[in-house]
């Protein structure tokens, strides 16, 4: 009685074409009905294996195209959240951006008021000035030892002589119809706008600062905004590809997306990358066909599944096999 090996031999040499029942039925020593009746069984037996292995693969494939309905769910609805979430906050930052520049123009025009208040302080400082100048040059000598006088009252303190000094030089402006106070108002008052000119300058550069970095975020939530929409129409694809079962890939002679690739079940796909078999398809744009691996077109079917977004501090790194 022939081996289990022989009978394999046999069914294979009769399934490649490469002999007949009867030159088997020979070389085992066995009847033709034998051999025949065995070839049959064995069939019989890979059919079933087939069905059971296309039975698992219809409920795998089943229960995927559940699991895609129910992940591209609930990414809508995450992606949704997060979209109003990004508009909400989007929409805070521009009305506080627009606050930051109305309050950047009143405190520029603060500064511009308070530059004019100075301009006609000074001018007015000015007028006093030529008119005790215009005494001097007159000849009246009171009114330049009255100025050196304020000059030294100003930075060495006051004193009795000093005092005595102060009041003949008020009296003496008052009799030339100049009002000592009003002279030392304008001198403090110059100083205290020159502060606050200071501190407004110092202000409006702090709102600049603020405002940039309002600008810089921004841009940071249009950037994610523009990735979460990128990331939805690949799942969008993926969705696609697996309730028609067929995806569509560039041409590796033109380029152009014009390649459509009829899926195949897993089981397929795995006997042809043991095989190391490959497919060939027709570009609908050149018209030329090109060669394509199992890996090629599974590849292409997993880049739809990879997310767009970074997630914050995580380091990449390279893996040796």
């Amino acid at each position: 009685m022939p081996t289990e090996r022989e009978w394999t031999e046999a069914f294979r040499r009769l399934d490649k074409g490469e002999s007949s029942y009867e030159s088997e039925a020979k070389r085992l020593g066995v009847g033709k009905g034998t051999v025949y009746r065995h070839h049959i069984q064995e069939l019989q037996r890979m059919v079933n294996r087939e069905r059971s292995e296309l039975s698992r693969v219809s409920e795998e494939l089943s229960k995927a195209k559940q699991r895609l309905a129910m992940l591209e769910a609930e990414h809508k609805q995450k992606r949704q959240a997060l979209e109003q979430s990004l508009q909400i906050r989007v929409k805070e930052l521009s009305s506080k951006l627009q606050a930051l520049e109305e309050e950047k123009k009143r405190v520029e025009g603060e500064i511009s008021r308070s530059r004019e208040k100075l301009s006609a302080t000074l001018q007015e400082l000015n007028r006093v000035l030529t008119t005790q100048e215009r005494l001097k040059n007159l000849g009246v000598d009171k009114v330049a030892s009255l100025t050196e006088f304020v000059e030294g009252y100003e930075a060495l303190g006051f004193s009795a002589q000093q005092v005595q000094k102060l009041v003949v030089w008020r009296q003496s402006l008052a009799k030339m119809g100049i009002d000592p106070d009003k002279v030392f108002e304008l001198a403090k008052k110059r100083r205290s706008l020159e502060g606050q000119i200071s501190e407004l300058e110092k202000e409006r550069r702090r709102v600049e600062g603020i405002v940039k970095k309002l600008k810089v975020e921004h841009r940071r939530l249009f950037e994610e905004t523009t990735s979460l929409q990128a990331e939805a129409l690949k799942l969008g694809k993926l969705g696609k590809v697996v309730k028609l079962g067929m995806i569509v890939v560039p041409c590796k002679l033109c380029g152009m997306e014009g390649v459509f690739v009829k899926l195949r079940t897993a089981s397929e796909y795995k006997s042809m990358m043991r095989s190391g078999a490959a497919l060939q398809y027709r570009c609908i744009y050149c018209g030329r066909w090109a060669v394509y691996t199992p890996w090629e077109i599974l590849s292409a079917i997993g880049l739809l599944a990879t997310p767009e977004l970074k997630e914050v501090g995580v380091r990449t790194s390279t893996i040796k096999e």
